[in-house]
Parts: structure tokens; sequence; C-alpha cells
């Protein structure tokens, strides 16, 4: 298993800390640039006279805003604006860990941030004070709504995005996209009255050679979903690379507090599948998803629907709460 840190800090992380740090480090070097769009920086560390191994690797920096956070991080960083993640690679050799806090702390301390480790849910650096009592992580759990929608190839296109938030608008404002990317912390933002960032985007990821994903998060009582775009090149074997896959998930708890929700989920069930030409679609319940700011997540104890994950793999066997065949809907 891997171990990973992530550094929440006010000022935007420069590379020139980056090559700072790496000249205090006489057995360290580094591959990439910090903030550039093609990828991440490696950490290479000097193995023998010539032979460079991998040590670890810095992701960022990458937008953030307080709810990406935990309270804990909120509470200790004033503006908390970037984050730069790093990761070492389960098996790594033993100065790569201690070389990866030490350059997590370097950039902590000059862009006035924190360290957060994901694996213990706590902030490491600065170590808090031993009488404060920590901040509890708040989560709660809850029945997760999933929605999910398959479209035929002929759909990735931007009259679909715009039909999508235009559907969204007209039935459940809650849920029309408010930040987006292709990764999280997702990196863009609409506005209510805008579109044209969204649909900028979606049209950047229609034009991926392997297929692209949009992932975005919503109002209460909705979380987000995303929209997932065919690959270019598909083969006979893989054809469930060639669908766009729509998704949307809502917080169940919204059914016992306003029962008029239900038949407004259905609707928005339906209305999405006939406008935007659905050849199947599909929802049901899971319960036990756990709910905090920072999104949904899954524990031991969760209810993990038995159906197939992500791209389309042909109608389950499993029954559902409803159902679209590209006609009319069924309630299961």
């Amino acid at each position: 298993m891997s171990h990973d840190l992530e550094i929440v800090v006010s000022i935007r992380p420069q590379h020139f800390l980056l090559e700072e740090f790496i000249a205090l480090h006489n057995s360290l070097s580094i591959s990439g640039q910090l903030g550039s769009e093609t990828g991440n920086v490696i950490v290479y560390r000097r193995g023998g006279k010539t032979e460079l191994v991998a040590s670890f690797e810095v992701w960022g920096p990458s937008k953030v805003e307080p709810e990406d956070l935990e309270e804990s991080v909120v509470s200790l960083v004033a503006a908390p604006r970037w984050m730069v993640e790093i990761s070492v690679p389960a098996g790594g050799e033993g100065d790569d860990v201690p070389d990866a806090e030490a350059l997590a702390r370097y950039i902590a301390q000059r862009c006035k941030g924190v360290i957060y480790d994901p694996q213990a849910g706590a902030v490491v650096w600065p170590k808090p004070i031993a009488k404060s009592r920590p901040i509890p992580r708040q989560k709660e759990k809850i029945r997760l709504i999933n929605l999910d929608w398959y479209l035929p190839r002929s759909q990735a296109s931007l009259s679909t995005a715009r039909n999508f938030l235009l559907i969204l608008r007209e039935l459940c404002p809650e849920a029309v996209p408010r930040r987006f990317g292709s990764y999280e912390p997702l990196q863009g933002r609409m506005e209510p009255d805008e579109e044209d960032p969204f649909l900028n985007a979606f049209s950047e990821e229609c034009l991926r050679e392997v297929g692209g994903g949009l992932f975005f998060s919503s109002g209460p009582p909705c979380f987000g979903g995303h929209i997932f775009t065919p690959h270019k090149k598909i083969t006979e074997t893989s054809p469930f690379l060639d669908v766009v896959h729509v998704s949307l998930n809502c917080d169940g708890r919204v059914l016992d507090a306003i029962p008029d929700w239900c038949d407004k989920i259905v609707r928005l069930f339906a209305e999405l599948a006939e406008r935007l030409k659905a050849f199947y679609a599909h929802g049901y319940v899971e319960r036990g998803v756990y709910a905090s700011r920072r999104g949904i997540g899954y524990g031991g104890d969760s209810e993990h629907y038995p159906l197939p994950r992500g791209r389309w793999v042909g109608i389950p066997s499993t029954p559902v709460w409803l159902a679209w065949f590209g006609g009319h809907t069924n309630h299961w």
C-alpha cells in the first residue's frame, strides 16, 4: 500500500521549491515540472554510482476549496487554496518515506500550510498541541440513490451536455454541476447562470483518443456524478468502451424529509433517459454509505449493490429500483 501525503497551503507552491530541496539532498534528483499539464514530478534516489531509482511522486498544485478538505485542515490553514500530493509507492526504500515527509514539511513551511495524512485521517504537521481535543471526523451513514444512463456514441456531443444542463435546471436545479473536472479536487467552477465552462470542458473530454471523464459536484441533496465519453478506436472485443455513461447520485435521506422528492427523482430519471436518447438506464439504492464534507465513501459495513461498475457491460441480471429500456420506465 502506498504512503500518501496531502500538503494544503494558502500560497501556490512553485517548482523552485523542489529544486531548493533537492539542492540540500545530494542523493536525490527530480524529473518533471511542478504545475505542468504534462504530468507529475518524479523524485529519484541514486542507487549506485550511476543508477537512479524512483523514490516518490509529487502531484499538483491543484486548486482546492474548504469543502474539499477535512475540518481539521480548514481550522489550521487561514486561506486554503492549493494542494500538493506526495505518494511513496508500496515497497519503497528505507529513506523514501522520511524524505517525502521532509519535502512535504519544506513546502508546507514556505507556503503557509499543513500536512494531512489520509491514512491516519489527521494533520501530522504542525504537530497538534497535546492538550487540545481532536476535531472529530463528521461522517454519517446514509442511503445513496444512484442513477445511471447509457447513451450511444453518437450522443458524445456538445448538444448532449447542453441538454443535460437544460433538463437539470428545469427539473432538479439542485443537481446542476457547480464544480467539475477530470480529477479531484475538481478544478472547474460554474456559476448558476453559466454553462460555457462546463460545455468547454466536456468538449475537450470528447476529443480524447482513449475516452474522457468529466466529474462534477452538485448542491444538496445531490452529491454529483460524471459523464464518460467513448474511446475513439473501438475493437469488437471492447464494446463496453463505445458508449456515453452519465451518472448522478443523491442523498436518500431527502426521501424521508421531503416525500415529493421520490416523484422528482423518478421524473428526472425518465426525462433524462428519453431526451438524451439513452438505450438503457437504471436506478438503485445502497445503504450504509458514508457521507462527509469531502463527499461519499464506502466502509466494510456499506452495502455494495451487485451491479457492474462503470462502463457498459450489458443489461444486469440484478433487479433494480428503476429501469429504462429505450422507451419506457419500469419499477421493480
